[in-house]
């Protein structure tokens, strides 16, 4: 697989294998990106954000909804994959809400206590 940076297409020497969460099955392999391309991606970032400020908000909801139909055209495996990582995101983001919700569930009453007890936080 490649790697999309600044817009060119490129492959790297060293990868990285993704691996399925539940099974731990090889879902695919990607191009570990250098220091050097993190640099690369966040200077033409920078570079179109200016584009995307004179862009409706509609304008570019169609560029996500083009992009998301390129990628899913023809490649069913592809468009699978992308799901998965994209479900396992989303179920990490779900799961870790749902801790730190029930932290400050319990942390509540327990900082009621400490200052009903101490008068302050301090």
């Amino acid at each position: 697989m490649d790697m999309l940076l600044a817009g060119q297409w490129v492959q790297r020497d060293k990868t990285i294998d993704v691996r399925d969460p539940f099974d731990d099955s090889l879902i695919d392999v990607v191009p570990a990106a250098t220091a050097e391309d993190v640099e690369t991606a966040i200077a033409a970032a920078d570079a179109a954000r200016g584009t995307a400020r004179s862009m409706s908000a509609y304008e570019r909801s169609q560029i996500l909804l083009d992009t998301r139909d390129e990628i899913g055209h023809g490649d069913t495996y592809f468009s699978a994959k992308l799901l998965v990582v994209t479900h396992d995101a989303a179920l990490y983001i779900t799961q870790t809400f749902f801790k730190i919700s029930g932290f400050v569930k319990d942390l509540i009453p327990k900082a009621r206590a400490y200052i009903t007890l101490r008068g302050t936080f301090k």
